[in-house]
């Protein structure tokens, strides 16, 4: 007989109807207008105040096109993330909910981000970790080996990108240290030409030529 009433949990239990039990106040029932109203506030005054969805609604585009304004003019981040485990997705978005404050920062996974946005983004911070042995994960190879081949190609079409801008002249005899330090400037002139300053170098004109990085390497 002890056993006759008893219940295992965790149980998965039905919800009873709501507009069966539920308590209508007594302002709503007697207007007749409760499924009608959103939210009830008090007034200035102190009286109470019924809002209806309609202007509830509208009150949320309201609020909702300021904050896309908003968003807007701030400068955009881009937040590439690879991870076998999830750790680093996790730093991404801890990272993402800090810089949100002053940008509109987004979080992508390296597999779903298209490189050929690189070169159009502001500001790109990439959150990784390597797995096993020193390997990369799984979700970032494509990433880098997209990346890697638009340089590769960009370097094999202008040879010229590799070689140094400017060359230091040197005497026949051996220039000593210091005339060489003392005679800097009039080299770096001798070499510089006018046209240099009128074209832009070949490394301004790739498709990777507006991306700024730093690397930050952390390990144990």
């Amino acid at each position: 007989q002890e056993m006759v009433c008893y219940s295992l949990k965790p149980s998965f239990e039905y919800q009873e109807v709501a507009w069966k039990n539920f308590q209508w106040d007594e302002e709503d029932t007697n207007t007749g207008s409760a499924l009608g109203l959103l939210a009830v506030g008090r007034s200035a005054g102190g009286r109470r105040v019924k809002y209806r969805f309609k202007e509830v609604a509208r009150a949320v585009k309201f609020t909702s096109n300021l904050f896309g304004k908003a968003l807007q003019r701030r400068i955009k981040a881009a937040i590439l993330y690879a991870t076998e485990t999830g750790k680093s997705e996790k730093y991404a978005h801890m990272l993402a909910e800090l810089f949100n404050h002053a940008f509109n920062a987004q979080v992508m996974c390296m597999a779903d981000y298209d490189v050929i946005n690189l070169e159009h983004e502001a500001l790109v911070m990439i959150v990784t970790s390597t797995f096993g042995n020193g390997d990369p994960p799984e979700n970032g190879e494509a990433f880098a080996r997209e990346v890697r081949g638009m340089a590769n190609n960009h370097h094999s079409h202008h040879p010229i990108a590799t070689q140094p801008k400017y060359q230091l002249g040197s005497s026949k005899t051996g220039t000593p240290l210091l005339n060489r330090v003392l005679n800097r400037d009039q080299h770096s002139l001798r070499s510089f030409s006018f046209d240099q300053l009128q074209q832009p170098s070949v490394d301004s004109l790739g498709p990777l030529s507006n991306v700024r990085f730093a690397v930050f390497a952390l390990g144990s």
